[in-house]
This record gives structure tokens, C-alpha cells and sequence, in this order.
């Protein structure tokens, strides 16, 4: 039996990761910007899949036994063109930016360099007059002998020392010892500064220590000596932990306390992001800084950046515009949050713009600026164009890693002064020496300045040229790293640091870092520190599981929080809370009407009779007092609340019946006694009909009061009571509308020979009438009672009459208007298609109006009839017809009022308040999103809170708006006085409590006007 072979699982795993590998270059390639290698990727696709040779042997695979003529041809030209393709998007791909123009000879532009003591001359007209002076007076006090000099990085802190500082105290003769703290030892920074600039003995230059070397220079000469440490959070970032520290440390506080009457001063330089860390020092010195001995130097304002831009191309004697200057400072360079402009990016633009050849333009405009591409992210193209001229990827590679190598990315700093052999170790051979020494000596070139050789010891070392550098090389970095090598990088370097600091939870992993290193997980290097990569990596995202629920249950507080506050409820409740606040403050006696009745809907009577006191306190004039009286006691009617509502009709009688105005007076009665035939009606209680029925007696000559109880005693099943009470009525002197009304009463005992024999009467009255429109209208009415009765030939004939009248009518408002009533008599008769004639007809009179508010109304008031018709679409573009209307032309819709004899305003109110009703009905109606967030806008623009009270009744109709308390409530801002705001809460406080009875009030007004 021949023996089984096993399969070899290594070489399947091996053959399955390098496929893998092999698809993820795919995907990389295809979400790739480089369209070369994808084209190249293309060709060899099309190469091996459709080759002469092995094509094919897959068309046999489908019968297929020949190729088509010249396939051959065909192939190598599509192989050929996609190749030259790929070429060709190699070529235009290629670096089209040019180095910059050689400036090793400018002393005024520095770039990223700062300015040295040799140029005190350029940097007295750099705009640091002021911090200078301040800075040198206090250094010169005797009593000065520690303090600290702090800004943001690329503020010009070295500039500021060097040729500020430095140079002015070597102009008046004083010793200065300038010292660049880099990765090197301090007390070493120190000493080999003072044997350079101090004349001490030879034979302690190798054996003295910190405060020997200073000891030793006050011995020799009693004046000042100023010692100025310069980048001195390099002392922090290259000594991490606290005891690496400590010498130093100590070293300071023994000269600051021990050696007070020392004539050395020593002005410290940090970077104001690591002020703090100072902290460690003054407390061993056992010292705080006063205001005087603590200087800030703050980035430029725009008019001192402008004197720059200006001084540094009058220094090169660069063309500039002044006025583009000063506008570019302010709007491009400016900081967005404090409008400060850093001194390095004027280095940088004013390098870019000197560096700029001939014919490409080198002035201070807005030409060259444009060309520039502007400022956003000016060191990032500064720097992406510098390292785009190398001629090869590889050297751009090897340029890149150097940077890198001087730069400490975990703490955006420099990473020190760096040799050859230091930059070897750090790059660990991912270069090799000549191309390192040739990418070191490219960068240090004059005129790219990305490095810059450091002047403290006499061995060749390098540094970062500015910090102002790292963000746009940490971003370009992030572009040409691979993420497996940046996630194996972060991986060893924070494991690292985390247990090398007692595995402080301030080296965690951030989001973004650990999504980097999950991504890439697979193909990270662990090493021998495995274990506690793993442990980290499990902290990190503890860390961040107990963020995310602290987050979820702050965002699910605040998302119930923000709907608790949304809710209806709680906006009842502020607005209740605010009426209050009015009901007990305001002394208008509308509002504070308004507001009781609010509070009667709303259900706390208690409130409400506690305002109504305070109206009968302070309202002395009848009329006034009956009118809040008799509204307050109608809200409580409607509520049905007999007790209350009785007690407050009593009150508003007898305050009634002392009003000197006759009509005032039949009026106010007539309200009154009506609304006690409503809570007879509505509490089933004949009593009040009577009481009723016994204030109407020889008080009020309103055939309606009367009409009013007769109907109220109909529904309670009294109709003899009812009929007396009618004949009553008609012994008035009435209308032909309120003959009408009489007969429709009648109609409804049962009557229907009394309501024809009262219709006709009021036939005859119409007919006597001398106006047309009013004619028509009384004639509609009296039609659609007939209608009712069920002569509908009768009804039909008075309609046909009503057009022969509106016939003769010379105003276009009043026709039209007649010609839609008499439309909608139509169509309630069922004849549809005349009252759809009649509206076109309405229409084409209302194309004729001058008067722009009259024809808005009328267009709407047309909108309405042809949705009752059923026509909503027609209805809806009449509506946006009247909305156009009524904003346009405003000069000649003010003249045309005028005109008429009409308020501007109040016009245009009682139009929108119309559309804004039609609006409403409509958009209820068709539960239209739309249309019911317009309704909202009309209340904007509006002269007075009576307008804006107007609208906002028209909105309250709407059942969609009074479930929305929360938008009701935001409109009442809009009101310019506090009884306007007040009135319009108690009008949405009682349209959220009882938006039935709103409706009803609507509808009952809407027939009263009828």
C-alpha cells in the first residue's frame, strides 16, 4: 500500500499569507492617487489575461477554437497605448517646482534662522521696540536677578535674545553669556559658554564646576553679568525623569539662594507650552516670579506685521503694495481666534516670495501672492516644495527620515543637536551613510535651510531648523511612512515610555492611535516586550470603553434633557410660569384680561379670579372694566363652569348698566346676555335663560340677543318659549340678514311657513338696498337659507339674480368677492361646475386690481372656495399668488391704501392674518410640512404687537401648531413690548389647554360676521 502523503501545512499557510499580502497591494494600488502604477498594474493584468498564447486555451474552454482576424494587432496596440498612457501620467506627475532662489546673502530674510547679534541693526526695525525696552529695564534693576522670557513657538524668542538682547548689552559694554540648551549636557551648555565669553583663567577651564565658573567671573569684575538660556525646555524634553533633573536643578537654587549678592543674572528662555514645567525649578529655589521679572513675547499684531513685510522688501529692494499688505496680514495671515500673526510665517512667505525667480514674479502683491497659493498651510508647502525638487524618491525619502530624526514627534520638539553617528543610530539603517550625508548636507543647503548646523561645541552636529517645522512634517510624515511602519513605530516607542514612567496612564494611547495599531495589528514586530505591548494596548482601550459610556450616558442625559425641555409640558409650564410673572406685574388692562382667561382654560381659576381683582383695583372706566368682566366670565362659559361664570356676568351687568354710551352700552349687554344664553345652553339650565331673557328686557334693542336665547331654549326642548322670543325679535327694526336669521331660526322650531313668509320679507328688504355688493351678498345669504328649507329652484333663481346685480358693479374687490360668495352658494346648491365658472370669472376681475392688499385678500378668499371645491392644487398657487402679492411693490400698495382711506399696516395685517388662517386650514387639512412651517415666517416683519396678535390667531386655528408649544412659545420674541409678549402667551396658553373650544370661538365669530 503505497504511503499517503500528508499536505504540507507550512507552505499552505506561507502560499495563503502571501496571497494575502498580494490582494492588499491590489487595494492599496486601486485607492492609490498614483495613476501610473495603476495603469502599469492594468497592462499586466491585460498582458497575462489576454495574451495570443494563452487566450485561447480559455476560449476553448467555451467551443470558441479561433481568434478573430488581426487580434494580434489589436493586442499589442491596447498593451501599448495603456503603457505610453502610464508614461505619460508618469511625466506629468513629475516635481514641476523649482528651488528657491540661493539667499545665503540676505541678512534681512532669514527663513526659519533666527536673527543673530550681528544683525541688531535689521532687528531694530522689526516692531520689538517696546518688549525690548521693557525687557532691558528690568534686567537692569539692581534688584533683578532671575527671570523668564516665555512665548509660543516661532514667536522669535531666539532672534529676540541674540540680536535683541544680546547685542544691546554688548553696545553698553555689559558681559552677556549666551547659552543654547540642546540634548547636551546643562552644566556642560553652560561652561563651554562662558570660556567663550567670559575672560576666565585657563587652569579652571577643566576642572570648575557650574558655580565655580560663575564665582570665579564676578571675582575678576564687579559689573553685571547676564547669562541668557536659550530653548531651555530642551532641558526637559532630553532629561525625562525628575533625578536626571535634579543636578541642575539643585546647581541654580544654590547659586539663587547662597550667592545673593552675585552679580550674575540669569534670563531664562522656554516655550510657553512648557511653562509650567518651571514650576519644579522655582519651588528648589524656593522662588515666585514677580510681573516685572516674567515677559511674554506675543506674536505680531497686523499693523506691525505690515511695517515687517514693508522694512524687509524695502531691505531687498523688492516691489510691495502697502494696501494689499496690510489686507493680507489681516484677513490670510491673521490668527482666526486672537488675529495675531507669527513672526515665522512672515519669514517663511517673505522667503518664498524672495526666492521666487525673476521672471515668476518677486513683490510683496497680490499677483505673487496668488501664485503662492495663499497661506493655508504656507509651512507645509514651504516644506513639501522644498523636498519636491529631489531628483529621485529615494533621495525625497532619505531627506524625510532625516527630519524625522531630528524631530521628537511625541512632544512636538526638536530632538537636540544631533552628529552623524547620532543620526546613524536613530535612522537604524533604514539609509545608508552616503545617502544620509547627502540628504544632511541638502538640507543645510543656504537656500533650503531645513537644518541648520549647531554652533555649541566644535563637533559637526545638526538640529531641525524651527519647531514652527514639526506640524507640517508631522502631516507629510503621516503621508509617506507606511501605516504598518508608523504603527510599529508608535507601538515600541510608547511601550517604552509607559513602563519607563511607572506606566502613567498620561502615555495611553489615543483613539486614532490605537485604531492605527488594531488596523495593523497582524503585521506589527512585538519583541521581547510582547507582554506589556499587550497590556498596554488592553489599558488603552479600557480607557476608552469607560470613556465611551461616560459619553453615552452624558449624551443620553442630554438628549433627554434637550426633549424633556422640547416637551410640551415643560414649555406649558415656562409659559405658565412668565404669565405669572405679567399677571402680577403688568398694569395693562388687555393683557391682564387676556391673561385671566388663559388661566381659566388652563384650569387654575384661583389665579385667574386673583387677576381679575387686580383689573376691577385698577381699571376705573366702565366700558373697559365691563368689556375684561364679560370676556373673563365668556371663558368660563365655554367651559361650562356655571358658579363662575355666573358670579363674574352679574358683575360685568351691573358694571354695564353704568356705561354713559348708549350704543357702548347695548352693546356690552347685548354680549352679556348672550353669553348667558350660552352657559344656559351649555349647563342645560333654563334658569339662566331666564336670567337671561330678564336682563335683555327693556335694556338691549339687539334682535341677535334674542335670537340667541330663542335658540338656546330650541336645544333645551322649550320651542314655544323659543317661538315667542322670535316673534319678539322680528318686532324689532332689523336687517335683511337679521330677518334671515330669524327665519332660519324658525326653520329649525319646524316652522318652515313662517321661514319662507320672513324670507321673503327679507327679499324685500334686500332688494331695497341701494348698494350692489351688498345686494349680492344679502341675496347669496338669503339663497342658501332657501336651500336649507329645500326650495332650491327658489334658491337657484335669487343666485341668478345676485349676478345680474354684480353685473353692474363697478369696483373690481367688491365683484370679485360677490362673484366667490355667489360661487360658493353654487357649489353648496351641488352645481359644481357654474361655481367653478364663477371662480374663473372672479379671477380674471381680480387680474385687473390696483390695490395690492385688496387683491391678495381677494386671491385668497378664491384659494379657499376652490378648496372647498375640491381643487386644493388650483387652491395652493392661488395661496403663493397672494403671499407674492402682498409683498410686492410696496410703494404702490402704500399709495393705493392711502388712497382708500386705509392704515398701511393694517391692510397688509388683515391680509396676512387671512393667508395665514388659509395657510393654517391647509395645511392641516393636508398635514403639508410645508405649509404649516410658512405660517410661522408671517409674523416676522409686522409693525406692532397687534398685527403680530392678529397672525398668531390664525396660527393657533391650526391643531398642528397648538401640539407644537415649544415653536409657539419662540414666537412670541418677536413681540417689542411686554404686554404684547403677555397677551400673546395667554393666547397660546389657551389654545394648548382647550384647542377644541378655540375652534369653536373661530367658527362661532366667522358665522356672527356672516
Amino acid at each position: 500500500m503505497a504511503e499517503e502523503k500528508t499536505p504540507n501545512t507550512e507552505a499552505i499557510k506561507e502560499a495563503v499569507e502571501k496571497s494575502n499580502k498580494f490582494v492588499d497591494w491590489i487595494v492599496e494600488v486601486l485607492r492609490s492617487k498614483n495613476r501610473t502604477t495603476k495603469l502599469l498594474l492594468l497592462d499586466v493584468l491585460l498582458f497575462t489575461a489576454f495574451n495570443p498564447v494563452f487566450f485561447p486555451k480559455i476560449l476553448e474552454l467555451f467551443g470558441i477554437k479561433q481568434l478573430p482576424n488581426h487580434y494580434t494587432l489589436y493586442f499589442w496596440l491596447v498593451i501599448g497605448a495603456v503603457f505610453v498612457a502610464a508614461v505619460v501620467a508618469a511625466w506629468r506627475a513629475r516635481p514641476k517646482d523649482k528651488p528657491l532662489r540661493d539667499l545665503s546673502e540676505s541678512r534681512a530674510i532669514k527663513g526659519l534662522l533666527p536673527y543673530t547679534k550681528d544683525d541688531a541693526a535689521l532687528f531694530a526695525r522689526l516692531q520689538r521696540e517696546h518688549d525690548l525696552t521693557e525687557c532691558l529695564q528690568a534686567i537692569n534693576d539692581t534688584s533683578f536677578r532671575f527671570g523668564v522670557l516665555s512665548g509660543e513657538s516661532g514667536a522669535g524668542k531666539s532672534s529676540f535674545l541674540q540680536a535683541g538682547l544680546w547685542a544691546e548689552f554688548e553696545e553698553r559694554k555689559l558681559r552677556c553669556v549666551y547659552v543654547k540648551f540642546s540634548d547636551l549636557d546643562p552644566f556642560e551648555s553652560v561652561k563651554r559658554a562662558c570660556l567663550k565669553h567670559l575672560p576666565l583663567p585657563d587652569d579652571i577651564a577643566d576642572t570648575a564646576d557650574f558655580l565655580t565658573l560663575l564665582d570665579t567671573a564676578a571675582r575678576q569684575d564687579a559689573s553685571p553679568i547676564v547669562l541668557l538660556f536659550d530653548q531651555f525646555e530642551q532641558f526637559f524634553v532630553h532629561r525625562k525623569r525628575k533625578k536626571d533633573r535634579e543636578p541642575f536643578v539643585q546647581a541654580l537654587a544654590r547659586w539663587f539662594i547662597e550667592m545673593q549678592s552675585s552679580p550674575v543674572k540669569i534670563l531664562l528662555c522656554i516655550r510657553g507650552d512648557f511653562l509650567d514645567r518651571l514650576n519644579e525649578l522655582q519651588k528648589a529655589m524656593r522662588y515666585s516670579l514677580s510681573p516685572a521679572q516674567s515677559f511674554r513675547l506675543e506674536r505680531f499684531e497686523p499693523d506691525q506685521a505690515t511695517e515687517v513685510f514693508c522694512f524687509l522688501a524695502e531691505k531687498e529692494s523688492l516691489e510691495y503694495d502697502r494696501k494689499f499688505i496690510s489686507e493680507m496680514t489681516r484677513q490670510e495671515l491673521a490668527d482666526t481666534e486672537d488675529g495675531l500673526i507669527s513672526p515665522v510665517d512672515i519669514q517663511v512667505l517673505a522667503w518664498m516670495i524672495a526666492g521666487q525667480p525673476v521672471r515668476d514674479g518677486r513683490a510683496f502683491n497680490r499677483t505673487t501672492f496668488q501664485k503662492l497659493g495663499g497661506v493655508d498651510g504656507l509651512l507645509e508647502r514651504y516644506l513639501t516644495r522644498a523636498l519636491a525638487v529631489r531628483e529621485t524618491e529615494a533621495r525625497r525619502q532619505a531627506a524625510i527620515k532625516v527630519l524625522l530624526a531630528l524631530t521628537d514627534l511625541e512632544r512636538n520638539t526638536r530632538a537636540g543637536a544631533l552628529n552623524v553617528e547620532a543620526l546613524r543610530q536613530k535612522l537604524g539603517g533604514d539609509i545608508n551613510d552616503a545617502e544620509m550625508k547627502e540628504a544632511v548636507a541638502w538640507l543645510a543647503r543656504s537656500d533650503v535651510r531645513l537644518i541648520s548646523p549647531s554652533s555649541e561645541s566644535e563637533e559637526e552636529k545638526f538640529e531641525l531648523a524651527h519647531e514652527r517645522l514639526i506640524p507640517a512634517l508631522r502631516r507629510l510624515a503621516g503621508k509617506e511612512l507606511t501605516e504598518t511602519d508608523r504603527a510599529d513605530q508608535l507601538l515600541d516607542r510608547r511601550a517604552n515610555e509607559w513602563l519607563g514612567n511607572g506606566r502613567h496612564s498620561r502615555y495611553l494611547f489615543s483613539w486614532s492611535e490605537l485604531r492605527l495599531i488594531n488596523k495593523h495589528r497582524r503585521f506589527v514586530t512585538w519583541g521581547k516586550e510582547r507582554q506589556a505591548k499587550e497590556e498596554l494596548l488592553a489599558v488603552s482601550q479600557r480607557r476608552f470603553r469607560l470613556r465611551y459610556a461616560a459619553v453615552g450616558l452624558a449624551i443620553l442625559l442630554a438628549v433627554t434633557g434637550w426633549i424633556g425641555w422640547n416637551s410640551n409640558a415643560w414649555q406649558t409650564y415656562l409659559i405658565k410660569r412668565d404669565l405669572r410673572d405679567y399677571g402680577n406685574s403688568l398694569k395693562d388692562d388687555q393683557a391682564l384680561t387676556v391673561i385671566a382667561q388663559a388661566f381659566a382654560y388652563a384650569g387654575d381659576s384661583q389665579f385667574a379670579l386673583q387677576v381679575v381683582e387686580r383689573i376691577k383695583e385698577q381699571i376705573s372706566y366702565d366700558l373697559s372694566k365691563a368689556r375684561a368682566l364679560g370676556a373673563v366670565a365668556k371663558s368660563y362659559v365655554k367651559l361650562g363652569d356655571k358658579e363662575k361664570a355666573s358670579g363674574l356676568l352679574v358683575e360685568a351687568m351691573k358694571t354695564a348698566e353704568s356705561i354713559r354710551d348708549g350704543f357702548d352700552k347695548n352693546s356690552e349687554l347685548t354680549d352679556i346676555v348672550e353669553s348667558y344664553a350660552k352657559l344656559g345652553e351649555t349647563t342645560k339650565d333654563g334658569r339662566l335663560l331666564s336670567q337671561a331673557l330678564k336682563a335683555a328686557a327693556g335694556r338691549i334693542t339687539s334682535d341677535f340677543a334674542l335670537i340667541a336665547i330663542a335658540e338656546s331654549y330650541a336645544k333645551l326642548g322649550d320651542k314655544e318659549r323659543a317661538s315667542r322670543l322670535l316673534s319678539e325679535a322680528l318686532k324689532m327694526d332689523h336687517s335683511a340678514h337679521a330677518l334671515r336669521a330669524i327665519a332660519e331660526s324658525y326653520a329649525k322650531l319646524g316652522d318652515k311657513e313662517k321661514a319662507s313668509g320672513l324670507l321673503s320679507e327679507a327679499l324685500k328688504t334686500a332688494e331695497g338696498m341701494s348698494d350692489d355688493f351688498s345686494n349680492a351678498d344679502a341675496l347669496c345669504a338669503i339663497a342658501e337659507s332657501y336651500a336649507k328649507l329645500g326650495d332650491k329652484e327658489k334658491a337657484s333663481r335669487l343666485l341668478s339674480e345676485a349676478l345680474k346685480t354684480v353685473e353692474g358693479m363697478s369696483d373690481d374687490s367688491s365683484k370679485a368677492d360677490a362673484l366667490r360668495a355667489i360661487a360658493e352658494s353654487y357649489a353648496k346648491l351641488g352645481d359644481k361646475e357654474k361655481a367653478s365658472g364663477l371662480l374663473s370669472e372672479a379671477l380674471k376681475t381680480v387680474e385687473g386690481m390696483s390695490n395690492y392688499s385688496f387683491k391678495a385678500d381677494a386671491l385668497r378668499a378664491i384659494a379657499e372656495s376652490y378648496a372647498k371645491l375640491g381643487d386644493k392644487e388650483k387652491a395652493s398657487r392661488l395661496l403663493s399668488e397672494a403671499l407674492k402679492t402682498v409683498e410686492r411693490n410696496r410703494a404702490d400698495s402704500f399709495n393705493a391704501n392711502l388712497h382708500a382711506g386705509l392704515s398701511v399696516s393694517n391692510s397688509k395685517a388683515d391680509t396676512l392674518r387671512a393667508l395665514t388662517a388659509s395657510y393654517a386650514k391647509f395645511s392641516e387639512s393636508s398635514n403639508d410640512r410645508t405649509l404649516y412651517d410658512k405660517t410661522f415666517s408671517f409674523i416676522e416683519g409686522l409693525g406692532s404687537d397687534d398685527d403680530r396678535d392678529k397672525i398668531l390667531e390664525s396660527i393657533l386655528s391650526s391643531k398642528l401648531a397648538v401640539a407644537d408649544v415649544g415653536r409657539l412659545r419662540a414666537l412670541t420674541s418677536h413681540y417689542s413690548s411686554e404686554a404684547g409678549k403677555a397677551k400673546a402667551l395667554a393666547l397660546i396658553l389657551m389654545a394648548v389647554s382647550h384647542p377644541e373650544l378655540i375652534g369653536k370661538e373661530k367658527e362661532s365669530e366667522d358665522d356672527k360676521d356672516k
